[in-house]
Protein backbone atom coordinates (compact mmCIF):
# COMPACT_ATOMS: atom_id res chain seq x y z
CA UNK A 1 0.00 0.00 0.00
CA UNK A 2 2.80 2.37 1.24
CA UNK A 3 4.79 1.71 -1.99
CA UNK A 4 1.67 2.77 -4.48
CA UNK A 5 1.23 5.99 -2.96
CA UNK A 6 5.09 6.41 -3.28
CA UNK A 7 4.80 5.21 -6.82
CA UNK A 8 1.99 7.48 -7.76
CA UNK A 9 3.66 10.80 -6.14
CA UNK A 10 6.56 10.12 -7.78
CA UNK A 11 4.99 9.77 -11.36
CA UNK A 12 2.69 12.82 -10.92
CA UNK A 13 6.28 15.22 -10.09
CA UNK A 14 7.43 13.89 -13.20
CA UNK A 15 4.78 14.43 -15.43
CA UNK A 16 4.25 17.86 -13.62
CA UNK A 17 8.44 18.49 -14.49
CA UNK A 18 8.07 17.35 -17.92
CA UNK A 19 4.75 19.63 -18.58
CA UNK A 20 6.69 23.08 -17.04
CA UNK A 21 9.92 22.33 -18.81
CA UNK A 22 7.84 22.13 -21.96
CA UNK A 23 5.72 24.67 -21.53
CA UNK A 24 9.14 26.64 -20.44
CA UNK A 25 11.39 25.73 -23.38
CA UNK A 26 8.87 25.90 -25.99
CA UNK A 27 9.40 28.30 -28.89
CA UNK A 28 7.30 31.36 -28.89
CA UNK A 29 5.10 31.53 -31.87
CA UNK A 30 4.85 35.59 -31.70
CA UNK A 31 5.58 36.67 -35.56
CA UNK A 32 6.34 40.16 -34.53
CA UNK A 33 9.60 39.41 -33.89
CA UNK A 34 10.88 37.77 -36.49
CA UNK A 35 11.95 38.79 -39.78
CA UNK A 36 12.58 36.82 -42.90
CA UNK A 37 16.12 37.72 -44.61
CA UNK A 38 17.63 36.28 -47.96
CA UNK A 39 21.61 36.74 -48.30
CA UNK A 40 23.88 35.83 -51.37
CA UNK A 41 26.54 35.88 -51.36
CA UNK A 42 27.24 37.76 -48.29
CA UNK A 43 24.96 40.42 -49.86
CA UNK A 44 21.19 41.23 -48.10
CA UNK A 45 18.95 40.65 -51.01
CA UNK A 46 15.59 41.08 -49.53
CA UNK A 47 14.31 41.15 -45.99
CA UNK A 48 10.33 40.97 -44.83
CA UNK A 49 8.81 40.56 -41.45
CA UNK A 50 7.27 37.73 -41.19
CA UNK A 51 4.19 38.97 -39.59
CA UNK A 52 3.17 40.58 -42.99
CA UNK A 53 2.80 36.77 -44.11
CA UNK A 54 -1.04 36.09 -43.40
CA UNK A 55 -1.48 33.20 -45.92
CA UNK A 56 0.95 30.98 -47.86
CA UNK A 57 2.97 33.28 -50.83
CA UNK A 58 5.28 31.85 -52.76
CA UNK A 59 8.79 34.39 -53.78
CA UNK A 60 11.07 33.48 -56.62
CA UNK A 61 14.31 34.58 -56.05
CA UNK A 62 17.35 34.75 -58.89
CA UNK A 63 20.91 34.59 -57.93
CA UNK A 64 24.15 32.95 -59.90
CA UNK A 65 22.43 32.82 -63.00
CA UNK A 66 19.72 30.08 -61.21
CA UNK A 67 16.18 30.59 -59.42
CA UNK A 68 15.20 29.33 -56.23
CA UNK A 69 11.35 29.38 -54.96
CA UNK A 70 10.25 29.68 -51.25
CA UNK A 71 6.97 29.33 -49.94
CA UNK A 72 6.51 31.79 -46.67
CA UNK A 73 3.23 31.63 -44.99
CA UNK A 74 2.52 32.38 -41.26
CA UNK A 75 3.99 28.72 -39.89
CA UNK A 76 7.33 29.57 -41.58
CA UNK A 77 9.31 29.20 -44.52
CA UNK A 78 9.93 26.33 -46.40
CA UNK A 79 11.98 26.13 -49.87
CA UNK A 80 9.57 24.11 -53.11
CA UNK A 81 11.71 24.52 -56.24
CA UNK A 82 15.22 25.33 -57.11
CA UNK A 83 16.97 24.41 -60.73
CA UNK A 84 20.60 23.58 -59.01
CA UNK A 85 21.87 20.15 -58.96
CA UNK A 86 21.34 18.28 -56.42
CA UNK A 87 18.50 19.61 -54.93
CA UNK A 88 20.55 19.91 -51.67
CA UNK A 89 18.32 22.39 -50.66
CA UNK A 90 14.77 21.26 -50.98
CA UNK A 91 15.07 18.38 -48.60
CA UNK A 92 16.31 20.69 -46.35
CA UNK A 93 13.49 21.21 -42.99
CA UNK A 94 11.25 24.54 -43.11
CA UNK A 95 12.35 27.21 -40.72
CA UNK A 96 10.08 29.38 -38.32
CA UNK A 97 12.26 30.66 -35.66
CA UNK A 98 15.06 32.86 -35.36
CA UNK A 99 18.42 31.26 -36.01
CA UNK A 100 16.93 28.84 -38.71
CA UNK A 101 18.15 28.71 -42.22
CA UNK A 102 17.75 27.10 -45.51
CA UNK A 103 21.31 27.26 -48.15
CA UNK A 104 21.51 26.51 -51.30
CA UNK A 105 25.39 26.17 -51.61
CA UNK A 106 25.11 26.05 -55.66
CA UNK A 107 23.16 29.50 -55.83
CA UNK A 108 25.01 30.47 -52.58
CA UNK A 109 22.12 31.50 -51.38
CA UNK A 110 21.18 31.67 -47.51
CA UNK A 111 17.03 31.82 -46.56
CA UNK A 112 17.54 32.89 -42.77
CA UNK A 113 14.76 33.97 -40.01
CA UNK A 114 16.36 36.46 -37.60
CA UNK A 115 14.31 37.11 -34.53
CA UNK A 116 14.92 40.70 -32.34
CA UNK A 117 13.33 38.77 -29.01
CA UNK A 118 15.85 36.12 -27.27
CA UNK A 119 15.11 32.62 -26.97
CA UNK A 120 15.71 30.87 -23.84
CA UNK A 121 18.41 29.16 -25.69
CA UNK A 122 20.11 31.98 -26.96
CA UNK A 123 22.34 33.05 -24.20
CA UNK A 124 25.81 32.25 -23.69
CA UNK A 125 26.69 29.31 -21.69
CA UNK A 126 29.71 27.50 -20.59
CA UNK A 127 29.39 24.99 -23.68
CA UNK A 128 30.00 27.98 -25.92
CA UNK A 129 33.57 27.56 -25.39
Amino acid sequence: MGDRILYSALAVIFIASCLGSWILLSPRGGGADRVLEVVSDGVLLQSADMASFTEETLVRLSALGGFNVISAGPAGVKMVSADCRGGDCLRMPAISSGGGAIVCLPHRLIVRIRSNAPSPGDEVDSMTY
